[in-house]
């Protein structure tokens, strides 16, 4: 049986605590930060399992029509079991909200075993890279850039955010709650959010967030189409590892993409992160 914590009213924090006690490492949520900044707005469901000590999340995507399902629980909890109970019930719900298809992504290998078995097919992998040293020595940005300023920058900043990720499942199509969700968390530090600027104006932005651990993330990084191909995103990236490695004294720092964005992949691996993690997103037509 599993109870949906969202309808029931539960406090945030109760979710919060699970999914924190269930997480490999800080830096490495059991539930995505779009999953958990919907679920904070009551938006989408958040199952837990009455038989067991599981949870799963349904939200919405940002591309229109497609939810999000993700599934987690402390360590030797078969999620592939999990998936298996509640398959029927998410379905069900989703095709309640008139959506075309779900995306489901896969943590553990039992849960990737699962889904194969069901037929479910890969759509999107999902790299993160690594770096625990890098050389500084002389960079020098080929253009300006300022930290962010609250109360000034939120609307550029918002529009470069939406014209880069245009499209994107989780980053695309930001709304102003998505922006100041993130703007009020606790690990926002505007002075890790940096703006590229010409002539004055913001063509691209690096953001960073340090983990619970010190880990530092490249958390989002965007330049604008009629910028690109200058540049412009190696000195962003450069600039937030400086901000990272030398002002936050980080022992280490991660940053995700997808597999299928070459151009951010040819940037990172440039840079000097290594790919030490690969997770898959299974597609479910409804």
């Amino acid at each position: 049986m599993f109870i949906d914590l969202v309808e029931t009213g539960a406090p945030w924090a109760q979710l919060e605590s699970m999914i924190l006690a269930w997480s490999e490492t800080p830096h490495q949520p059991a539930i995505s930060e779009h999953a958990r900044q919907c679920l904070r707005r009551h938006e989408g469901v958040a199952l837990v399992d009455a038989d067991r000590p599981a949870m799963v999340t349904m939200v919405p995507g940002r591309v229109a029509g497609n939810d999000l399902i993700e599934m987690a629980g402390p360590a030797g909890v078969d999620l592939g079991e999990v998936w298996a109970g509640v398959r029927s019930e998410l379905m069900a719900t989703a095709r309640a909200r008139g959506r075309r298809s779900v995306a489901v992504l896969a943590g553990s290998p039992e849960l990737v075993d699962r889904l194969r078995h069901d037929d479910l097919i890969v759509d999107r992998r999902v790299l993160r890279g690594t770096i625990r040293e890098c050389d500084l020595n002389g960079f020098q940005s080929s253009i300006p850039i300022r930290v962010f300023r609250p109360g000034v920058d939120e609307g550029a900043l918002l529009e470069l955010i939406r014209v880069t990720f245009q499209g994107h499942p989780e980053n695309g199509a930001w709304a102003h709650e998505d922006l100041s969700g993130r703007l009020n968390e606790p690990w926002f530090d505007e002075r890790g959010l940096f703006l590229g600027l010409e002539g004055g104006k913001p063509i691209g932005f690096g953001w960073t967030k340090v983990h619970l651990d010190r880990v530092g993330e490249v958390y989002l990084v965007g330049v604008h189409p009629e910028h690109t191909g200058r540049g412009v995103g190696r000195d962003l990236v450069y600039r937030s590892l400086e901000h990272l490695f030398v002002t936050r004294k980080c022992p280490e720092a991660i940053v995700y993409w997808d597999e299928s964005n070459e151009t951010a992949a040819n940037l990172y691996r440039e840079v000097g992160f290594t790919v030490d993690r690969v997770d898959e997103v299974y597609r479910l037509e409804i």
